[in-house]
C-alpha cells in the first residue's frame, strides 16, 4: 500500500517501518511529512530505572521456588496433574519410556528438590535483569 492510499484513510499519523508520518493538507494535495520520535525510554529518573531493572532480577531469582513448585517440581517429587507431570509424560515418551538423566525434566525437579544455587539465581537475576533494560530502553 502506498502513501498516497493511506492519505484517503483520514487525518490520522500513519507508521511506516519505525518512522511516524502525519497528514499536512495544503490545498488540494495531501503531503506527509515525517517526524521525529519524541518519546523518551526512561522514567527520567535514573534511580528509579535502575531500581526497576535490579528489582526485577531480585524478584524472579527469589520466586524460582516458587515457580518450580506451581508448576509441579515439588520437594516430594513430580505432582500429578501437573505441568511438570505432563513434561515428564512426554520426556518418557520420546526417550523410549524413560526420563533421560541430565534432560529438562530431571534438572527442573532436582532443582525442585534441592533448590537453586547461588550461581543459578545470580544468572536468572542477571538475565531478567538484561531483558528488563533492553526492553524498557526500546519500548
Amino acid at each position: 500500500m502506498n502513501v498516497m492510499r493511506l492519505a484517503t484513510r483520514g487525518a490520522r499519523p500513519v507508521i511506516l517501518g519505525c518512522r511516524s508520518y502525519q497528514p499536512q493538507s495544503s490545498g488540494n494535495s495531501t503531503q506527509w511529512q515525517r517526524q521525529e520520535p519524541t518519546r523518551d525510554f526512561s522514567t527520567g529518573n535514573v534511580y528509579l530505572d535502575v531500581t526497576i531493572v535490579v528489582g526485577s532480577g531480585i524478584g524472579a531469582a527469589s520466586s524460582i521456588p516458587t515457580v518450580l513448585s506451581v508448576a509441579g517440581f515439588t520437594e516430594a517429587g513430580i505432582a500429578a496433574a501437573s505441568l511438570g507431570a505432563n513434561l515428564m509424560s512426554v520426556s518418557a515418551i520420546y526417550n523410549g519410556g524413560g526420563v533421560a538423566a541430565g534432560g529438562i525434566v530431571a534438572g527442573l525437579q532436582s532443582a525442585g528438590v534441592l533448590g537453586t544455587s547461588a550461581s543459578t539465581q545470580a544468572v536468572v537475576a542477571l538475565g531478567v535483569s538484561a531483558v528488563t533494560a533492553i526492553t524498557g530502553y526500546f519500548f
